[in-house]
């Protein structure tokens, strides 16, 4: 099993940060690990995003990847790859309510304006 965690500053205040888990085998997973919450735990998940903070502004840029382990035998898996998200995001207002906006994949889009 591998993990693997980074951040990086891609500049103009662009940055991105990472989380990746990679598996080769459930079962040297199950064989050798050494707790009882990983040998049951079938999934393993992976997110990277980009982001950038204006004053009171934000858009992030999200991309997902989890892996659902069925079996011990090879192969035997079922990986969902979410489609790219991006969420625009505007800071609480002197009202107390705060703007957040978004999509996720192609058509679904998703406006809302809720009180704090």
């Amino acid at each position: 099993m591998a993990y693997v965690q980074g951040r990086s500053d891609l500049g103009d205040g662009w940055y991105a940060r990472v989380e990746a888990n990679y598996l080769s085998s459930f079962l040297f997973r199950q064989s050798f690990t050494q707790s009882y919450d990983e040998v049951i735990s079938a999934e393993v998940h992976s997110t990277g995003f980009v982001e950038k903070d204006w004053s009171s502004y934000g858009l992030s840029v999200v991309l997902q990847r989890n892996e659902n382990f069925q079996s011990i035998t090879p192969g035997d898996t079922v990986i969902i790859r979410k489609l790219p998200r991006w969420t625009s995001r505007a800071a609480t207002t002197a009202s107390g309510a705060s703007s957040r906006c978004g999509l996720a994949g192609i058509r679904a889009p998703g406006c809302c304006t809720a009180p704090n």
